[in-house]
């Protein structure tokens, strides 16, 4: 069986090569250690390690994952070894010979093809090789062939970060739309149940789209909404027909996406772009927005008449939009007659002022979404844990399954998501029955707990930064946002 400290060294290998931005390797004559399985999480990043042959090195497997991701690389690959003075250099330095060898030489040649393959231009990846001098055991830090190296690395850099400042020719809607379809993609991937739920919304969207109206989604925070409206909209994207009149928006997931100025001029750049409807205005202030919102509605329906299906627009968590200016969440800068062939699909909390006003529109369809059932939870808990290469024992004789979804919360995807956290870096599986005991029964207070885990690794002070920075933060923040100011802090 894999060693499970292996199997978390190559998930985090691969995660840090994922998140950088340019990625060195050292190259010498040795091949490294070799796991026999590569125990990954289900993540879309991983996915191209299912189709490789077991036994590669964890060096090779960094060096695929940036191949695959197209990082700029920097290859320093030291082809021999120059000796003066009586001591040689360590065994580390040494080549292993044989079979290892030659799998040196096959990882050189694998990159190449897979450059190739990729169509990566040869600029992208810089290979340089170099000879290594040591003297009395050390490397000569004077030696020509490291000065060469490390002039050869600076420009190389340098072009690249270069590069990296000069702004991308990308305005703001089409980095927006990026965002929301990883996002999209990121909630699908752990996505399981609500089959009859998303069938019901499904038939909603077809009887409301003669008449035009709205489809109200809603359940108690943390029920799944996000998740939820995710799936329906990759469901609905399954039909070209229906794919063409879909747009979607869920709040939170960048800065100031919460305004509705930029959810309608979203909306109305996307229309405009995707049936070539150059000859309209695009307003940006809310008022001139909500003054032409009808028109294009009715103008996209005309446009998607051929198709023979609804203009369909899915807002998520609306009642989390800013309410100035204007008091968004009263809906009034919706039509309050939605024209024939329009369906807002909009989700909500149960008992908010959006609930209320939605409720009190004609031409509504309302659901709630219930708590998972013991089947949903379980099956919720093997795809989440299956993310991080984990699992729960549901034996008769010890079902550590149903210890966690016996929990008072455990009917909420939130409580469960935030325990598969929990869990994820716990690895002494001789205490997992006690972990699992003591884990709380509500969501505030696993949130709590959470915190204080985060407090012992990473200390108080560093954790109480990031939370104070974060409430400090009303639109949000990105990670590397983030990142960067608690480094500066």
């Amino acid at each position: 069986e894999e060693d499970p400290t292996v199997a978390s060294s190559l998930e985090v290998c691969l995660r840090k090569v994922h998140e950088c931005d340019i990625f060195v390797c050292l190259l010498g004559q040795r091949y490294g250690f070799a796991p026999q399985k590569y125990l990954l999480p289900s993540l879309p990043e991983f996915a191209w390690t299912r189709h490789e042959p077991p036994g590669r090195s964890i060096t090779a497997m960094e060096l695929l994952q940036a191949l695959h991701d197209h990082k700029p690389i920097i290859l320093l690959d030291r082809t021999r070894i120059n000796c003066t003075g009586d001591e040689k250099p360590g065994p580390d330095f040494v080549s292993e010979g044989g079979s290892l060898a030659e799998r040196m030489a096959e990882l050189k040649e694998l990159v190449r093809e897979r450059q190739a393959a990729f169509g990566i231009r040869p600029g992208h990846v810089l290979v340089h090789r170099y000879k290594a001098d040591f003297s009395n055991g050390a490397v000569r830090r004077d030696s020509p062939e490291l000065v060469e190296m490390l002039s050869v690395v600076h420009d190389y850099l340098k072009e690249k970060l270069e590069a990296y400042q000069t702004p991308m020719a990308m305005d703001e809607v089409t980095r927006a739309n990026a965002v929301q379809s990883a996002f999209v993609q990121s909630q699908c991937a752990s996505f399981v149940g609500r089959a009859q739920q998303l069938r019901d919304v499904t038939h909603a969207i077809d009887r409301l789209a003669p008449t035009g109206g709205v489809v109200l989604v809603k359940g108690r925070r943390g029920i799944g909404k996000t998740a939820f409206m995710s799936a329906l909209y990759t469901s609905l994207c399954e039909s070209p027909a229906r794919a063409l009149g879909l747009h979607a928006h869920l709040l939170g997931q960048s800065a100031g996406d919460r305004s509705v100025e930029k959810l309608l001029h979203r909306l109305m750049y996307n229309i405009k772009s995707r049936h070539q409807l150059h000859h309209m205005p695009l307003p940006t202030q809310l008022n001139e927005l909500r003054a032409v919102l009808e028109e294009y509605l009715t103008t996209a329906v005309f446009m998607n008449r051929s198709c023979r299906s609804p203009l369909v627009f899915l807002v998520d968590a609306l009642d989390t939009i800013d309410n100035i200016p204007g008091n968004a969440r009263n809906l009034d800068w919706i039509p309050s007659k939605l024209p024939r062939g329009v369906v807002f699909v909009i989700s909500a909390e149960t008992g908010s002022n959006v609930e209320k006003k939605i409720s009190e529109r004609p031409f509504i369809e309302s659901f709630s979404l219930p708590a998972l059932s013991t089947l949903d939870k379980r099956a919720v808990m093997g795809v989440m844990l299956a993310q991080y290469g984990k699992t729960l024992d549901q034996s008769s004789f010890n079902n550590q399954m149903s210890m966690l979804t016996s929990k008072k919360e455990s009917e909420v995807p939130l409580y469960l998501e935030l325990a598969c956290h929990e869990l994820r870096n716990f690895s002494n599986y001789e205490k997992l029955n006690a972990k699992l005991k003591s884990l709380p029964q509500t969501i505030p207070a696993l949130i709590e707990t959470a915190i204080k885990s985060t407090e012992v690794f990473l200390g108080f002070k560093f954790v109480s930064t990031a939370l104070c920075i974060l409430h400090l933060s009303p639109q949000g923040l990105s990670e590397r946002d983030l990142l960067r100011l608690l480094s500066v802090s």
